[in-house]
């Protein structure tokens, strides 16, 4: 397994264990131009991107207009991160109202 592969199933594996979906997940890694890895939960298969972000490079480097896309990103990621975990409590309060 690639550098890139390996960053790419360990960024999976942190999102999945952020959202409590770890427990049962098989993760792989595949080949381009295929999605970076492919995970299977509870029958489904999911294909994921990964990207590699560089926080540092706004203050440190790059375009004014990528600093000003980073910053947006970061802002964004923050949104989508809390949005996702609220999702993923009330998925699992859901399940639990429903099976008693």
């Amino acid at each position: 397994m690639s550098n890139k592969e390996q960053r790419s199933v360990a960024q999976v594996r942190e999102l999945l264990g952020a959202l409590g979906w770890l427990s049962g997940a098989r993760i792989r890694p595949d080949i381009p131009p295929r999605p970076d890895v492919f995970v299977e939960i509870d029958n489904r298969r999911i294909a994921i991107e990964t990207t590699d972000y560089h926080g540092d490079e706004m203050r440190d480097g790059g375009s004014a207009v990528r600093r000003q896309e980073g910053s947006v990103r970061s802002r964004a990621m923050l949104a989508d991160s809390s949005a996702a975990a609220r999702a993923a409590r009330l998925a699992g309060r859901a399940a639990t109202s429903t099976s008693g």
